[in-house]
């Protein structure tokens, strides 16, 4: 605990020093200027691990683990057995315990932000990667995420070496780099909830419970994250416990007896018979405050377009709902551009988001697709495009969990080209227009209605969307029949 107080000052003072950087995020200039996207990148990258050793260092050197000491234990004299000594000895202890409660509220409330912080970081960090793009003017190439960065620190491509290259948006990328500056970089997310409007406050809520797990899900087993130090350096463990086993087990124990009492417990992660959309509640939390914030920001900053929503639609009624359907909309993007390695692989702009979740879990979420006012209203705003169907939603999630092999080995696809052709068979949308919303080509859409034909996915689709995939051409030779055929199958 001695050690740990005056760390806490000092994540608090580099906190502080942070939430000035969120506040002073030139977007305009992010877009557009790849040396200071680059600057803000290394800040964001520099403070995470900052933040991330502080959290270390505070829960190792004591923090709210330690066990009270005795007045022996803080370097007291022995204490006298006279009874008129009891009743300064008493004073004494209530004195300390008042203190030491004091600092392990300290402590606790630093940890909490630190954590907060951290998974705020971690969010913009994940949206400035997916971002991030370059094109080479030598040799055509578009690099992209990790690569694209490393080509600008450079200024070279990584692939020939040129140093024309130019900042681009990734074209094939799920990003929303005006979220940052609303993200609680600083970990004061208790406190900006608090100065959010009433109506504000109910659609975080929303947002938060959508996000998290509802009441009736059993545990299957969880996994516990151990921090343990050894020396200088820290290593991460994962310990599983099943709750399948009919005596309960002692796990702090466990982890007491296998890796010494200075094991540090990081996380813990529960796996259930349907697994939460966004396991973890700091994610969720920064997540939902940053779309609350930016939406009413939006709604409130651009009046005309409101005027012209208002005579149209409920504007209050859609205002509640707005927020949620612009991250839904995202959700969708994502889960739609990220093939089930990706999202299995790379975190992207969505940290700790279940990466197959079950159709149970994404249709009472992603119902609200389907509410025309609030799809009018972020497009007249500017916040989405065209409306997703959520039909296109269930179908991709029905390929990727009866299909995916087959297509996989039918040879290579672009995700871009799957998500246009899927909304293609599912909507009204042409081709080529579908095509463009994922920007794409109308020809790699149609490579990929081609691949849907090989399969024979018409069972899946749709009257109108079984009519669309009957005009593509599958294959006429005898050889290549008799590919599909085996490839049926099997």
């Amino acid at each position: 605990m001695a050690e740990a107080y005056p760390l806490a000052g000092k994540a608090e003072r580099l906190l502080n020093i942070i939430e000035e950087l969120g506040a002073n995020i030139n977007l305009p200039r992010l877009r557009r200027d790849p040396k200071y996207f680059l600057e803000i990148y290394r800040i964001l990258l520099k403070d995470y691990d900052d933040l991330d050793l502080l959290r270390n260092d505070i829960e190792f050197r004591g923090g709210v683990y330690t066990p009270y000491p005795t007045p022996r234990m803080m370097g007291t004299t022995a204490v006298r057995e006279t009874p008129e000594e009891h009743p300064s000895e008493i004073g004494y202890l209530m004195r300390y315990a008042k203190i030491r409660s004091v600092q392990i509220s300290a402590i606790k409330a630093i940890i909490d932000r630190l954590r907060a912080a951290l998974a705020a970081h971690r969010i913009a960090i994940n949206h400035l990667t997916e971002y991030c793009a370059v094109w080479c003017q030598d040799c055509g190439k578009f690099l992209r995420g990790k690569t694209a960065l490393k080509a600008i620190s450079t200024n070279r491509c990584q692939n020939c070496g040129s140093s024309k290259i130019l900042f681009t948006p990734n074209s094939a990328g799920v990003f929303r780099i005006e979220l940052i500056p609303y993200l609680p970089l600083s970990g004061d997310y208790m406190r900006r909830i608090t100065q959010l409007s009433s109506y504000a406050r109910a659609t975080y809520g929303r947002i938060t419970r959508y996000l998290r797990e509802s009441v009736g899900r059993s545990v299957k087993s969880f996994s516990i994250i151990v921090r343990v130090r050894a020396g200088d350096k820290i290593f991460r463990r994962r310990v599983r416990f099943s709750t399948e086993a009919r005596e309960a087990v002692n796990y702090e124990a466990v982890i007491r007896e296998r890796f010494g009492p200075s094991a540090r417990i990081e996380s813990i992660r529960y796996r259930r018979t349907q697994p939460v959309l966004l396991n973890d509640r700091y994610t969720r939390a920064c997540i939902a405050l940053a779309y609350v914030s930016l939406t009413y920001d939006v709604w409130f900053s651009k009046k005309s377009q409101v005027r012209i929503i208002s005579r149209k639609i409920d504007a209050e009624k859609t205002l509640l709902k707005l927020p949620i359907y612009v991250l839904i909309h995202d959700l969708a993007r994502y889960f739609l551009l990220k093939s089930p390695k990706s999202r299995r692989r790379l975190a992207g702009a969505f940290p700790y988001l279940e990466s197959s979740p079950q159709i149970s879990i994404i249709e009472p979420v992603f119902t609200i697709l389907r509410d025309e006012d609030s799809a009018f209203a972020a497009k007249t705003l500017g916040l989405t495009e065209e409306a997703i169907p959520l039909e296109v939603i269930r179908l991709k999630f029905t390929i990727e969990r009866n299909y995916e092999q087959k297509i996989r080995s039918l040879g290579l696809l672009s995700s871009r080209g799957m998500a246009a052709a899927l909304l293609h068979l599912t909507s009204k949308h042409e081709l080529s227009q579908a095509a463009k919303f994922f920007n794409t080509t109308k020809s790699e859409g149609i490579k990929a209605l081609e691949k849907l034909a090989q399969v024979n996915i018409s069972s899946e689709l749709p009257e109108s969307g079984r009519d669309k995939l009957a005009k593509i051409e599958v294959p006429r030779t005898t050889r290549a029949k008799g590919f599909v055929e085996a490839l049926k199958e099997t």
